[in-house]
């Protein structure tokens, strides 16, 4: 396993284009992804994903945009619901050069509205319940030239453009575009916190470079088995998937977090990884507190959190469940990791692991993930000694080269 990853790193031709091929010929066949709400598509409609069907689709998806005048470096927005169809839609558009710009299936539609004018999108990819939710009446949307609707074809709207009917003719052979570090490759917008939302770019170099060094530092193992549950349209969902590609992990997607329904998964699939956002932890200590009886996470190996700071009595608390290694009656607790990041840095910066040997300090965010370098500085850009609070600065492939 160790072997395979080693090779995958000093691998230095990956590209966001072709890391589905190379992971392919690297790994070879496998269960990819476990779907807890099965996919509806013609040409695929399964609960249980693998590598070949997966590649399959997206190499339709790809010949499919092309055909409808899908061209390198043209915006491609995709707002759907959160299954695995959305980012492997991600990873077509990403095939063949063009620029994927997810949105959040939650956000309303005067923020949609916004986003697709502001980023001048003139391809748009959503499903029904997008529609259903948030848009509902298509000529609000008409100054987009190509609307195409995931999903079923049954549920395609008039005057829309079917996926489901465009990929069953295509060809599932597609030679991925050839990239540039720096060429972008997604847009992925702000939360718009003090102000309005704008769109970072992420580059080809920067979707890649940070997360397959995380995927190798890791401790995973062929046979782990994660919970995917984050939204494919936040950078964290984007990376985390990278990423676990890279890890080699299995993964069981829930489309929309529910703490019953994370913990019912764990004990009857015996589930090893979880990643989530700190007030997904306190949901899910929350129910546990509820129920203590009526679950079993013994099969935990490894807990994650991102996106903000975790509180360390969550920490201290989910560890209690699960082991990392049992080795007799002797039990070593499961790993915590903690990611820091952000959108313009393309996902993780930097990585921290809680081990029975070592104390962080309150608020430490970890070592920088190489190659990322990180510097502590004062308002001159002077860099700061040890024990003095200044401002971070990042340096590294993940750094967003502007805002769109």
């Amino acid at each position: 396993m160790y072997r395979e990853k080693l090779k995958v790193l000093k691998d230095r031709n990956f590209t966001i284009a072709n890391f589905t091929d190379k992971l392919m010929d690297y790994y070879g066949e496998r269960l990819t992804v476990i779907l807890d709400t099965p996919l509806r598509y013609r040409v695929l409609s399964i609960d249980r994903l693998y590598a070949s069907d997966a590649m399959k689709f997206i190499n339709r998806v790809g010949n499919f945009l092309r055909e409808v005048g899908v061209k390198k470096g043209e915006i491609v927005a995709v707002d759907m619901e959160n299954n695995v169809d959305m980012f492997m839609i991600m990873l077509a558009i990403f095939k063949i050069g063009a620029i994927a710009l997810p949105i959040n299936y939650m956000l309303r539609f005067g923020e949609i509205d916004y986003i697709l004018r502001d980023s001048e999108a003139r391809y748009f990819i959503f499903d029904r319940y997008v529609f259903d939710e948030n848009i509902k009446d298509l000529k609000k949307i008409s100054y987009i030239p190509h609307l195409i609707m995931a999903g079923p074809h049954d549920t395609t709207l008039d005057d829309t453009i079917s996926l489901d009917r465009g990929i069953e003719s295509q060809s599932t052979e597609l030679s991925p575009a050839d990239l540039k570090p720096d060429d972008p490759a997604g847009i992925y917008y702000t939360s718009g916190t003090t102000g309005k939302p704008k769109g970072a770019i992420a580059t080809n170099k920067s979707l890649i470079q940070g997360q397959k060094m995380a995927g190798v530092i890791v401790p995973t193992r062929k046979d782990d088995l994660g919970i995917f549950s984050l939204p494919f349209a936040h950078i964290m969902g984007t990376s985390v998937a990278i990423l676990g590609s890279f890890a080699r992990v299995r993964g069981y997607q829930i489309k929309h977090f529910n703490a019953q329904r994370v913990l019912e998964v764990i004990t009857r699939h015996k589930v090893t990884v979880f990643v989530g956002v700190p007030a997904m932890y306190g949901m899910l200590l929350e129910e546990l507190r509820k129920n203590p009886d009526k679950y079993d996470l013994s099969s935990m190996r490894l807990w994650a959190s991102a996106a903000d700071a975790m509180p360390q009595e969550y920490i201290d608390e989910i560890r209690k469940y699960g082991a990392f290694l049992r080795i007799g009656p002797f039990r070593i607790k499961p790993l915590f990791l903690e990611a820091y990041g952000m959108v313009e840095l393309s996902g993780i910066a930097t990585l921290k692991v809680t081990l029975p040997f070592l104390k962080w300090g309150p608020g430490c965010i970890g070592w920088p993930v190489p190659p990322m370098k990180i510097r502590i500085v004062d308002e001159n850009g002077k860099p700061l000694p040890p024990e003095k609070e200044g401002e971070v600065v990042v340096k590294g492939p993940g750094v967003t080269k502007g805002y769109w």
